[in-house]
């Protein structure tokens, strides 16, 4: 992580972060999410860990453009991400991994 707090943390992100982890299963992060995003945001959301999964997995990025119709631009925002942000694409998928 990087050093100092991210701007973006504050006590209302950090209380959205709370809710979340409450959450019990599918369903219910599903109707939270749904209430709280817009559909386009939900969407959105969905292709970005899509698009995060298909990078570990090691696709081609004019590959992932094809099978998900997002910009080359999209791709990379994801990949910056998941090198320079927060790691939590990372613990993630080391949570998941763990699970299989």
């Amino acid at each position: 992580m990087k050093a100092g707090r991210p701007s973006w943390v504050s006590e209302d992100t950090d209380e959205l972060c709370a809710a979340i982890v409450h959450l019990d299963n599918i369903a219910e992060t599903r109707a939270f999410l749904r209430d709280l995003l817009t559909e386009r945001e939900m969407n959105e959301l969905a292709n970005r860990w899509k698009i995060a999964r298909m990078l570990y997995a090691k696709l081609r990025w004019d590959r992932i453009e094809k099978l998900t119709g997002v910009s080359s631009a999209t791709i990379a925002k994801v990949r910056r991400q998941i090198q320079e942000g927060e790691k939590g694409y990372d613990l993630m998928f080391k949570k998941l991994t763990k699970k299989t």
